[in-house]
């Protein structure tokens, strides 16, 4: 099987979705690839972020126990999904939800000051940013659900 390639990955995502190859070029170097078993945990709910996660291949539960000890599930994100997005954007975040692998799975995950960096060199990206994020929180609101960022 032939290496995965981060440039390709990442223009593949919403978050990234039509910028030219050689301006996400950078964040490729910062781009690490994480494995994940069946039922491991990627996330717990309350744990520190500062990574942005895409699948690759795989399968991921985003939820969490509720007040009676029942499962909450959210989302079940395929391979394109990203996940974590909030821990690129705030320094204090924390993780709002659990993250399970629900198969093997294999990520790429992207750090804080990697994507902070490229936003200082793009831009123009915040505004895309803006859009995308009003447009999942109009999405969300309307469904009155979580809804995955592969629907936008």
């Amino acid at each position: 099987m032939s290496p995965m390639n981060p440039v390709t990955v990442l223009s593949a995502t919403a978050l990234f979705k039509g910028f030219p190859a050689d301006q996400l070029e950078p964040l490729a170097a910062s781009v690490k690839s994480r494995n994940f078993p069946r039922g491991a945990t990627i996330f717990h709910e309350g744990d520190p972020g500062n990574v942005l996660h895409i699948i690759v291949s795989g399968q991921v539960k985003i939820g969490h126990i509720g007040r009676g000890g029942e499962e909450v599930v959210y989302a079940v994100l395929l391979p394109g999904d990203t996940f974590g997005e909030l821990a690129l954007f705030d320094e204090r975040s924390v993780r709002a939800a659990d993250a399970q692998a629900m198969e093997t799975t294999e990520c790429l995950t992207l750090g804080r000051e990697a994507f902070l960096s490229f936003l200082d060199a793009h831009p123009k990206a915040v505004r895309h940013l803006v859009t995308l994020f009003s447009t999942y929180i109009r999405a969300t609101d309307e469904r009155g659900v979580q809804v995955a960022w592969r629907v936008l």
